[in-house]
């Protein structure tokens, strides 16, 4: 009577040693594919964030080319003001002439420091910016 009953608890021990592994060889998979599918929905966030940097990164740099454009309006107009000045003795005149020279100062200064602001947002922006890659999966 001794060794069938000993018999009988190897074999069950042995089925619950098999069971216990199955059970823990399913939740090994289970947790790998979660892991996958935050890989992946990260892969997805990450992209999006990309998407909206970029999208960024075009409406900054459209307007720095726009703000370029006026400094070097202001510049031309700077110049011919200048020029406007030495040539006129009339003090009406030359009041004028250097009240609009101070107005564009005035503007091509605040023009420079958003200028600058806005070339700092790109240099941020592109620091941040992590090359795509539709393999890291």
């Amino acid at each position: 009577m001794g060794q069938p009953f000993i018999l009988e608890i190897t074999i069950t021990t042995l089925r619950k040693k098999a069971e216990l592994e199955e059970l823990a060889r399913l939740e090994a998979e289970e947790n790998q594919v979660s892991e996958e599918v935050q890989v992946a929905s990260a892969g997805a966030s990450d992209y999006q964030a990309q998407k909206a940097n970029q999208k960024e990164m075009r409406k900054l740099s459209r307007r720095i080319e726009q703000i370029e454009n006026e400094l070097e309006t202001i510049e031309e107009r700077l110049e011919e003001i200048s020029a406007a000045m030495l040539e006129t003795n009339d003090v009406a005149e030359l009041s004028d002439l250097q009240k609009e020279l101070d107005d564009l100062s005035d503007s091509q200064e605040a023009l420079m420091e958003e200028w600058s602001d806005l070339s700092e947002q790109i240099g941020r922006l592109r620091d941040d910016e992590k090359p795509f890659s539709c393999f890291e999966l």
